[in-house]
This record gives C-alpha cells, structure tokens and sequence, in this order.
C-alpha cells in the first residue's frame, strides 16, 4: 500500500510540473507558443524599419578616409549648454525669473 502511495504522489508531482509550460505567451511575438501557459521573457519580435536597410554598424569616415564628425562643433554645443544651464541655475534666488526670449535666444546662439 505504501509503496502505491509514492508513486501515486510521484505521478502527481511530475504532472503538476509538466502541465506549467513555460514559453512566448504574447500571440504578436514570430515564436509565439500557444501552449505556453508561463511567459519566460523569450518573446522575439520582427522589427518594421519602414522599408529602409538598416546596417548593423555606423562608420563616420568620408570616401577619403576624413572624419565626418567635428569635435569642435561638439564642444562649443556643450559650452553654449553650460551657459544655458548656468542662467536657469540664476532662478534658484528668490525674486529671480528667467526669461523665456533669453533662454531662446542662448539655444538659438543670438546672444
């Protein structure tokens, strides 16, 4: 009698395990798997580029090999930034507003 016990306790353990299937659970996923009772992050998804090609990786060199990115056209951005940022930090007085044509005026480099 014992030894029907165990199995039959056996048994039941190892259906309650197999009946929790793990898989894709989202129907719009390509791998979607519509026994999957458990979703374990393994959902995979066509990306729609628009019909343009995409590459797989960037290169910022010109035909003659030059750089195409100037460094220093990223500096002086950072530096009118950090005027920008200086000016709003000028509200933090009590009584002090900055103006909203100023603010304007430093993105748009006129002042």
């Amino acid at each position: 009698m014992y030894k029907y016990k165990t199995i039959l306790i056996l048994a039941s353990i190892s259906i309650s395990f197999g009946s929790c299937r793990k898989g894709c659970t989202d129907p719009a996923a390509t791998n979607y798997d519509e026994k999957a009772k458990k979703e374990n992050n393994s959902c995979e998804y066509i990306i729609d580029s628009g019909g343009l090609e995409v590459p797989n990786t960037y290169s910022f060199v010109d035909q003659n090999g030059n750089s195409t990115v100037s460094f220093s056209g990223q500096a002086q951005r950072l530096d009118m930034l950090s005027e920008i940022v200086l000016y709003m930090k000028t509200a933090n007085t009590q009584g002090v507003a900055v103006s909203a044509t100023q603010l304007k005026n430093m993105y748009a480099n006129n002042s």
